[in-house]
Parts: structure tokens; C-alpha cells; sequence
């Protein structure tokens, strides 16, 4: 089951009805639901499976949601080769947060990949082709707030990247396919890439 395909999540086909989605989405709500286990890694695992189910409801419970994601699936399977022509991994600039040094790169999904940069010989590590499953929400954290965000891998893994500021020009929405630069030595972004139907766009976040 992959994450970033929400019907997938929920076990349901792309044309079910609203009534089958929610019902589907509250029957593994109930089955996965955290207080169902005891031991640790069961309750964890359980943890993020009902932020999945939750994530797939939030896109596929809301008509005008459910269309902008049949949409930009429908284009982002395209743009991966799908159709007479597929099979073919889509590659993705990635920039070097020091020098901007660009590393074209299979897309794995969603994986988190250790780059050196042709140019500087910087090593950094990059999340790329991830899957945005909600969009970021405000995290407090002592004395300062991040904004938290969700990526899924198309392997069924997760990551959760903070920044500390993201840019207004940054628009984001559920199913979109997004690629994070960190910095060299560390695990504070630099870049994020939202890669949209033909065109690449790039943003200094922190």
C-alpha cells in the first residue's frame, strides 16, 4: 500500500462514491486506532497509519479536494512516464546548498538520498519525490514554533521535516510532490522543490 495514494489507504477504487470512502476511512480508523495496543512499536505504527487514514479522509471526504488530487495524480503519472510510454524513472535537479551545483537524480520516491555535490565536493542529504500527505502545521516546541510537515514515500514510509519559516509563494496542497535539500553536516532544510506538471520550483526555506 503506498501513501501517497490515498484510495490505496483507504482500500477503496478511485471511482467509489463518497459514502464507501467515509465508510472505509472510519472501519480503519477503528482497527488501527492506537489504544487497540499495548506494546510500543504496534501503538506507534498504529499512531501514524490513523494520521494516514485521516490524510486520505481530509482529500477524499471533500469534492472540490478529491478533484485537485484526482487531477494532479492524473498529471504527476504522466509526467513519470505512465502510459504507452511507461516504465521510465523521472529524474530531478537537485541544487547544492552550498554552491547551487545542480545533481540530477533517479527519483526514488520519497527516500532520503546522501549526495556529493559535483562541484564542491559537499556531501548533504536530500528528500526526494516525496509525497506532501497534509499540509504544514504549527509546531510548538519550548520557546519557538516550526511549521511541521508530513511527507510520505512511495514504499510506505514517512518523513516529518520542520522549518522554521516557509515562504508565502510556496503553495501547497495534499498529493503534491515535493523534494527537500538539507544543509551539509545537518538536518536543517536549505531548499524546497515543489515539482508541479513540466516545471520545478525552487524555494530558500530555513
Amino acid at each position: 500500500m503506498s501513501t501517497d495514494d490515498h484510495y490505496a489507504t483507504l482500500g477503496v477504487d478511485r471511482d467509489a462514491p463518497r459514502e464507501r470512502i467515509e465508510e472505509a476511512w472510519r472501519f480503519r480508523l477503528l482497527a488501527f486506532h492506537p489504544d487497540r495496543f499495548r506494546e510500543g512499536e504496534h501503538r506507534e505504527r498504529a499512531g501514524e497509519m490513523s494520521k494516514r487514514l485521516n490524510a486520505a479522509w481530509q482529500v477524499l471526504g471533500d469534492p472540490s479536494a478529491r478533484r485537485r488530487y484526482d487531477r494532479m495524480t492524473r498529471l504527476d503519472a504522466q509526467a513519470n512516464g505512465a502510459g504507452p510510454t511507461g516504465g521510465r524513472r523521472r529524474q530531478r535537479d537537485i541544487p547544492c546548498p552550498t554552491c547551487s551545483t545542480i545533481s540530477r537524480v533517479d527519483d526514488p520516491g520519497g527516500d532520503e538520498l546522501a549526495l556529493r555535490c559535483p562541484g564542491c565536493r559537499d556531501e548533504f542529504a536530500a528528500i526526494v519525490g516525496a509525497t506532501l500527505i497534509e499540509r504544514p502545521g504549527l509546531d510548538r516546541r519550548w520557546w519557538r514554533i516550526d511549521y511541521r510537515m508530513l511527507l510520505a514515500t512511495d514504499s510506505g514510509n514517512g518523513h516529518a521535516v520542520r522549518f522554521r519559516k516557509l515562504p508565502r509563494e510556496l503553495a501547497l496542497a495534499d498529493g503534491m510532490r515535493l523534494s527537500v535539500v538539507f544543509r551539509p553536516g545537518s538536518h536543517r532544510p536549505a531548499y524546497a522543490i515543489a515539482h508541479q506538471s513540466g516545471v520545478d520550483m525552487l524555494f530558500a526555506v530555513r
